[in-house]
């Protein structure tokens, strides 16, 4: 998969580069495969949701 630019950035399915993600919602939509709300989407390890940290 190629990302900003061209620039090869996975291997063997890894990210093998820091990658900085415009949004919350594009580095949820990178990891699941599918277009999805990082708020919605994005947990503490304590389990609040990113949209919670926000209020």
């Amino acid at each position: 998969m190629k990302l900003n630019g061209g620039d090869d950035k996975l291997a063997y399915g890894k990210l093998i580069e820091f990658t900085l993600f415009s949004s919350s919602s594009a580095a949820a939509d990178f990891i699941l495969g599918y277009g999805a709300s990082g708020p919605h989407t994005w947990k503490t390890k304590n389990g609040r949701l990113l949209r919670e940290l926000g209020q």
